[in-house]
């Protein structure tokens, strides 16, 4: 399983939600997320002591240069196996 390969597994609701209806699942109410990891808590709090949230959790699209970067990058790894 995936959480065994990668612990605790998928924590973000939003994705194990999306798996659930991507495969026309009813989540049952016995699932819950594992907490954030560790690594993945940000050391930085704000003024009210809470967590400053990390860049990519934001759910702003990608910047248009980055994306245009992976994009010829994948676009010249598979020219090459072509």
């Amino acid at each position: 399983m995936f959480s065994d390969a990668r612990p605790p597994g998928i924590y973000k609701p939003d994705y194990i939600d999306a798996l659930y209806t991507f495969y026309h699942e009813i989540k049952p109410e016995s699932v819950t997320c594992p907490p954030t990891p560790e690594w993945k808590r940000s050391a930085e709090l704000d003024l009210n002591g809470e967590a400053v949230q990390d860049d990519d959790d934001d759910d702003s699209p990608p910047d248009p240069v980055q994306v245009s970067v992976v994009q010829a990058s994948a676009y010249s790894l598979i020219s090459s196996y072509v």
